[in-house]
């Protein structure tokens, strides 16, 4: 019977590395390179677990050979594990345009003469706004890793990646290829692995140089204060908690200033809905819906679409166009600053209504050139070209969306005329008084306050459309009874 050969048998050892991750000869000085086999040292590894398989066969060979030419001791690896290759975790990728990390993204603008070291701060947004089906980022998944095998043959799993710690709300969806896409129009927010498209733009302190202007499709809140220069423009409505500046305020829907503008005769508003103002100084506004003031209204020029309540303050200087009604504590002051108020005014219907009637006919001689190509390319004969098609149908995509417009500011029209004859009307009440140099323009006269007129007092006209007013529980009397009425020349 063979004897089974020893690791001590010749001077050769078999050394294991670590939890079987390689297997290593050693082989001393001075032993016969003739006994140095294959099957020998195949046997001494296979006694220690060693899975011998043809590149271990071949590592047996190139060392026998090795020693057989230079018999020195040596420690040679012949048996190697294969490592496992880790799963890679998950990972968020960015769009470019909405990565929170690239300040690229919030591109100043640059002057006229194109210099592109000419920064306008202000214009500088660091904020990103995204439109609905926006393809904003892409989840990686993470990846299993593929499995090793130590020189045993046995396993060694492989550690799977983790998924990325990111979390949607229902303003975002995740589609079959990974990618993030926006289910509404708003403001991108991302904090913590928290993502979210709002609706709301929210402003944690002032809008300035930390912000840059806010250019907003939905609704802004702005907790403190708008510096001087800035512009707040928003498509739906805007809250302010702090002071406006001398800046530009653009609303969509309505808005709510909790303290008030101090303008400097350099800030504006356009407001389409109704404002909620705790004062206006040097103002030049236009306000489609009421405006209700709480304070005061100092030296500015406002054109009220709907109507005016300032039932707290006065009206002190500048130019007030109401269409609706007015309910004012005081007009003017006891300095007799001039004072005019424009009654019954309707420059935002009428403005609209010559809008409307300057771009119909316009509509009207672009749609006529787009109808008579359009049956020109329909009356052809023979085989079409594809860009002959292609033509045909942006053709007619402009002749169907002219003919909506057109249908759209013939109803618009009708509405806004019907709106105009409606308006037509003046309602003034003032509770406390009316000062010299008040001026009520009206129709066709301007009335002229020359001494204080106490309230309460309600201004209106008659039914043959004279300003007449009533003083408390008194009779009805013509204005020009206490105020010189002037006719305006034609």
């Amino acid at each position: 019977m063979a004897k089974t050969p020893k690791q001590d048998d010749l001077g050769v050892h078999v050394r294991i590395e670590g939890e079987a991750l390689a297997a290593h000869i050693q082989i001393a000085d001075a032993i016969n390179p003739e006994q140095l086999t294959v099957d020998f040292l195949d046997t001494l590894l296979r006694q220690d677990g060693v899975q011998v398989t043809k590149n271990v066969v071949a590592r047996l060979e190139q060392l026998i050979k090795a020693y057989k030419e230079n018999p020195k001791s040596c420690d040679v690896v012949v048996a190697k594990a294969v490592l496992p290759k880790h799963g890679v975790d998950g990972e968020l990728i960015w769009e470019p345009e909405f990565d929170p990390e690239n300040e690229t993204n919030t591109t100043a603008a640059k002057d006229a003469s194109g210099d592109d070291d000419a920064v306008d701060f202000y214009s500088q947004g660091h904020y990103k706004t995204v439109a609905e089906g926006d393809h904003i980022a892409t989840l990686k998944p993470p990846t299993a890793g593929t499995e090793g095998r130590n020189i045993s043959g046995g396993v060694i799993k492989a550690k799977p990646g983790k998924s990325a710690k990111v979390k949607f709300d229902a303003s975002l969806k995740v589609n079959e290829k990974g990618h993030i896409i926006a289910q509404n129009e708003g403001l991108l927010r991302y904090h913590l692995g928290q993502m979210s498209v709002s609706p709301v733009f929210e402003v944690k302190e002032c809008v300035d140089f930390t912000t840059g202007n806010i250019d907003f499709d939905g609704a802004v809140t702005i907790r403190e204060g708008v510096r001087d220069r800035f512009e707040v423009k928003a498509s739906g409505d805007i809250v302010i908690q702090g002071l406006i500046e001398a800046a530009t305020i653009i609303c969509g829907g309505n808005l709510e200033c909790r303290r008030g503008m101090a303008a400097k005769d350099k800030g504006r508003m356009i407001i389409d809905g109704d404002a909620e103002i705790g004062f206006l100084n040097n103002v030049h506004g236009e306000f489609r819906g009421d405006l209700n003031v709480r304070k005061e209204i100092l030296n500015s020029e406002l054109i009220i679409g709907k109507n005016l309540r300032c039932e707290r303050g006065p009206v002190i200087g500048g130019t007030t166009k109401v269409t609706g009604s007015i309910h004012v504590m005081t007009l003017g002051n006891e300095v007799e600053t001039p004072t005019l108020i424009v009654l019954g005014s309707m420059p935002l219907i009428t403005a609209r209504i010559a809008e409307i009637n300057k771009a119909c006919p316009e509509w009207k001689e672009q749609l006529e050139r787009l109808e008579y190509e359009q049956g020109q390319m329909s009356a052809g004969r023979g085989a079409v070209s594809p860009q002959q098609q292609e033509r045909l149908t942006e053709l007619n995509f402009e002749v169907a969306d002219l003919q909506n417009k057109l249908k759209e500011a013939e109803v618009e029209l009708t509405a806004l005329e019907v709106e105009l004859a409606q308006k037509s009307k003046v309602e003034v009440r003032i509770e406390k008084f009316i000062y010299p140099k008040v001026r009520l323009h009206s129709g066709e006269c301007d009335f002229f306050f020359t001494q204080i007129l106490k309230g309460p007092v309600k201004i209106g006209w008659n039914e043959r459309k004279h300003l007449v007013y009533r003083q408390g529980d008194g009779r009805i009397q013509r204005l020009n009874e206490v105020a010189r009425e002037r006719p305006i020349a034609a």
